[in-house]
Formats: C-alpha cells, sequence, structure tokens
C-alpha cells in the first residue's frame, strides 16, 4: 500500500514587541527570542507570501519587526534555534543613506557568520552589490527594496545584524522550516496583528525585478 505524503512544517516567530518574540520549534518546544538595539522599533504584521521573494512562504499578515535600517540589533535565542531562517523585507539599498553599498553585517556569538541565500534578494548580485562571508551589500542606484529569506547554517543562540545604512523603516522576522523550495509547506505563522499600526512607510512593498 502506498504511503501517504507529508507536507513540509514552517514556523514563524510571533513577536509581542520590538523586544520579544517566541518561534515554535521543528519537533516541539519553543524559543524565547530577545532583542537589543533596534532604533523605532514594532511589531508589525507583513504580506511574507509572495513567492518570487518568499519560496517558503509565512502568510499575508505574518508577525514581522519593523524597525531602521541603522539598528545595530542583537537577537538571543533561549534555546538556540538550528538552521534559523531570516525573512527581511523592504531592506533598503543606497536609499538608507549610505555612501557607496549598503552593507549588512552578521555575527554570531562575536563570529562572522555566513548566510546563504534561500530565495528573493533579487537584483543585489553583481553589478549592484553581492555577498561575500558574513556581509550582504547592496549597491543599487535606483533606491530600490530587497526582500527574501536568508539560512544560517549550524543553531545559533545568538544573532547580531549591523549596517552602515543611516535611515529608513524595513522589516524581517525569524522562522525554522524543514521545507525546500520545491516542496509544498504546511504554514504556521502568526497572524492578525492590527494591520492599522503599521508606519505609512510600511504601506507598499516595491519589489525588485
Amino acid at each position: 500500500m502506498l504511503g501517504t505524503a507529508h507536507a513540509a512544517t514552517t514556523n514563524g516567530a510571533t513577536w509581542s514587541s520590538a523586544s520579544a518574540a517566541t518561534l515554535n520549534l521543528l519537533g516541539g518546544g519553543s524559543s524565547t527570542i530577545a532583542v537589543t538595539g533596534t532604533t523605532l522599533g514594532s511589531a508589525q504584521t507583513w504580506n511574507l507570501s509572495n513567492t518570487s521573494n518568499y519560496c517558503i512562504p509565512l502568510g499575508t499578515t505574518a508577525s514581522s519587526l519593523g524597525y531602521q535600517a541603522q539598528s545595530s540589533l542583537s537577537a538571543t535565542f533561549t534555546p538556540g534555534v538550528p538552521n534559523l531562517l531570516l525573512y527581511v523585507a523592504v531592506w533598503r539599498g543606497q536609499s538608507a543613506g549610505a555612501t557607496g553599498s549598503t552593507t549588512y553585517s552578521f555575527m554570531s556569538s562575536g563570529n562572522p557568520i555566513n548566510p546563504t541565500i534561500v530565495s528573493g534578494l533579487t537584483g543585489i548580485g553583481i553589478p549592484n552589490g553581492s555577498v561575500t562571508g558574513n556581509v550582504l551589500s547592496i549597491g543599487d542606484t535606483n533606491s530600490g527594496f530587497y526582500s527574501g529569506i536568508l539560512r544560517f547554517p549550524g543553531t545559533i543562540s545568538q544573532l547580531s545584524i549591523s549596517s552602515n545604512a543611516t535611515g529608513g523603516s524595513q522589516l524581517l522576522t525569524f522562522g525554522v522550516s524543514d521545507a525546500s523550495c520545491n516542496t509544498p509547506s504546511t504554514v504556521s505563522a502568526p497572524l492578525g496583528l492590527n494591520l492599522s499600526e503599521h508606519p505609512k512607510i510600511f504601506a507598499t512593498e516595491v519589489e525588485v525585478k
């Protein structure tokens, strides 16, 4: 008798504030996320279902953290999270005020950590930008916005994100999934936060083709 195929599972973080979230782990249990260093941070909802940017989607009103691009953000995960996904939305290139490329650097427990792009972030490739080691560099000349998913190897207990940006609102959230980009997943992302609480800057996502 043929077995029944099971869809993969994808979980997104639930943000209760700009400094606190909870992420359900694969296989049970959860990780508490404590965040410091955000400028003008707030819990938001955002559409993370656009499959051109998010091949492992979280839904149309996924719980997210809105903050300013110039923040030096640090997130602590208790317990640590294996194969952590970082969902980014409307991350800014030169519109964030940097001279030359806008860079986002990633550190884990004091050491550089090199992410891989799972999907999206269209348009950052050479000559517009690059991903080198632990640095995501966006060198656009059209003040574009960039969205997609990054994955970090190993188990992440602490993640720092710093940028040379000088301003501009953007969003992120964290997730876990045993899906691949070609495997349908059952999304277990938190939904239902108040869209009216969004800053006006988040009214429309600019998708770069």
